[in-house]
């Protein structure tokens, strides 16, 4: 299993996280940016974004083919989970 890094990621961190983290981040992995609920690829670009839930908290986690586990939680302060295809699609209502 591939280790998974979470990062808050704001435009001023993004060189950064390219300088320091090459290795760790990218052998062609995506990383999930909780700010904007998107994933973006080594350069910092955003490659999906999710455009459901959006005051919601959420953690992606790896993508694994074509689809990723996405952790949300709901305004009641439980802890949901669904599945996201590479379109940023939510593929079922979140349990």
């Amino acid at each position: 299993m591939d280790t998974v890094y979470y990062y808050k990621i704001s435009d001023g961190v993004r060189q950064h996280l390219k300088d320091c983290y090459k290795t760790a981040l990218f052998s062609g992995q995506l990383i999930y940016d909780s700010t904007s609920h998107s994933y973006i690829n080594y350069d910092g670009e955003e490659v999906v974004s999710i455009k459901d839930y959006p005051n919601l908290t959420m953690i992606g986690g790896p993508f694994y083919g074509k689809y990723a586990v996405l952790s949300i939680t709901g305004v009641d302060g439980n802890s949901y989970v669904t599945v996201i295809d590479k379109n940023g699609t939510i593929q079922f209502e979140p349990f």
